[in-house]
Parts: structure tokens; sequence; C-alpha cells
């Protein structure tokens, strides 16, 4: 963890993933309506933030994602 703390470019993307987690929710953009149902693409990021900088950082924008689905709902 202290390599993703380190690195300026891990704790940006980290940021900016967590920016797009925001605004997806608060948003109509993290939802795909598919006639009387809706898809969700809000964990799009969280999962391309755990492939691309590792578990350290998914835990922290699972963790993020969570807390922020419920607070905003």
């Amino acid at each position: 963890m202290k390599k993703l703390f380190s690195n300026t470019r891990s704790l940006v993307l980290l940021g900016v993933m967590l920016a797009i987690t925001i605004i997806m929710d608060s948003t109509p953009l993290g939802a795909i309506p598919l006639g009387s149902i809706s898809a969700t693409i809000m964990h799009i990021p969280t999962i391309i933030t755990a492939v691309i900088l590792g578990p350290a950082a998914g835990f922290i924008m699972g963790t993020s994602f969570g807390l922020i689905a419920c607070s905003m709902h």
C-alpha cells in the first residue's frame, strides 16, 4: 500500500476513478435503461482500478463504492 501512495500517477488515477464513480452514482449516467429494468455500469471504474493498480487500490475503491452507493440513495 505504501507503493500506491508514493506514486503520483497511481494516486491521481485512484482519485479520477473515484470521481467517475461519484458522478456515475449521482447522475443517470451509471444506468442503462433496458425497457422496464435498468442495468448499472457503476462498478466498472472499481474493476478497472483493481486490475490496473492492484488489490490495495481495488479494496479502497470497493469500499468507497459501497459507501457512496449506500449514502446517495
